[in-house]
């Protein structure tokens, strides 16, 4: 009986372990401080806009 029980609940979670798995796109490292757009000095004159 324990078994039977066991084995009901392994199936139960089954399909929940399939949907919360990690996908591809979860896997990407973002670039925290992007070069592109802090390279440079920034002085006061050119603070209102990017």
């Amino acid at each position: 009986m324990l078994k039977k029980v066991k084995t009901i609940m392994k199936n139960s979670q089954k399909g929940m372990n399939r949907m919360g798995r990690k996908g591809e796109s979860d896997r990407h490292v973002f670039d925290l401080k992007p070069k592109h757009l802090l390279s440079g000095k920034r002085k006061s004159g050119t603070h209102d806009r990017r």
